[in-house]
């Protein structure tokens, strides 16, 4: 049964999309380089060692996807955006799915939950959820975990996806400069700020649903920081596996008004 640790009555959050499903994590996890050397070269921190695997996809599309490089990315926002999208699948109940979503102190299974917060939903697209004021300020220059708890059925997955609050200043000027959420967008999307920059592109999409130019450049996007792969050794399960990859992400693309989360 679900519970909540923190109240929630202000809390009307829009919900966007799926993630990567990460093994457990154990052991401290730690940054093979500093914040500066990953700036301008990936959306993701750069972990090493094995803590922190994506989830594999094979013939059939995963039930729920975390839109989050598999090593985590920054942000410039204090209490960020989660996105992640929710597939079809015909052999599950159509009685929908319930989820919880934490915010844990650090990368570790043993960090301590510092916010949780529960919801349920019916249909499959986009979802997405913005950390509220409830909810302690990500602290600077630490990494820290976002655990979704998602079940459908007799699916039950836990994905976690780990973020790192990195404000640069000339980026935070580049933006208050900026003409439009587009160009914010690009900004965000050209100093790799995953979170900030897919929550910027989505936001616009939401409002400019036919803007083609935008779409293409949020698939760009999701393609190079998911970096999504499949396992399949057999060539036609790997060929299946990849046109399933192609088939989600441009789903993912398409997707434009975000779906809600119900709140109890």
């Amino acid at each position: 049964m679900f519970t909540f640790k923190q109240p929630i009555k202000s809390l009307r959050p829009a919900l966007i999309l799926g993630t990567l499903c990460l093994s457990t994590l154990v052991g401290t996890v730690a940054i093979t380089s500093t914040v500066e050397a990953q700036r301008g070269q990936s959306y993701g921190l750069g972990m090493s060692g094995s803590s922190v695997q994506g989830g594999a996809i094979r013939g059939d599309l995963p039930s729920v996807l975390l839109l989050v490089p598999p090593d985590g990315a920054r942000t410039l926002s204090a209490r960020p955006t989660l996105y992640w999208y929710v597939s079809a699948n015909e052999n599950e109940n159509r009685s929908g799915f319930k989820m919880r979503l934490y915010l844990r102190e650090n990368p570790t299974q043993e960090a301590k939950n510092l916010f949780d917060v529960q919801g349920s939903g019916k249909e499959v697209g986009l979802y997405k959820f913005t950390l509220p004021s409830s909810a302690p300020s990500l602290v600077e220059g630490k990494v820290q975990r976002l655990q979704l708890r998602w079940k459908r059925g007799l699916d039950d997955v836990n994905l976690n996806a780990l973020v790192l609050l990195d404000k640069d200043p000339k980026v935070v000027k580049a933006l208050s400069e900026s003409s439009s959420g587009l160009e914010k967008a690009r900004i965000l999307a050209k100093e790799r700020y995953w979170y900030d920059a897919l929550d910027a592109y989505s936001q616009w999409i939401e409002a400019h649903p036919k803007d083609d130019v935008a779409i293409k450049e949020r698939k760009a996007l999701l393609t190079e920081g998911l970096n999504l792969k499949s396992n399949e050794q057999d060539p036609e399960k790997k060929k299946k596996a990849d046109e399933n990859i192609q088939m989600l992400l441009c789903k993912i693309s398409q997707s434009s008004t975000p779906l809600q989360i119900k709140l109890p």
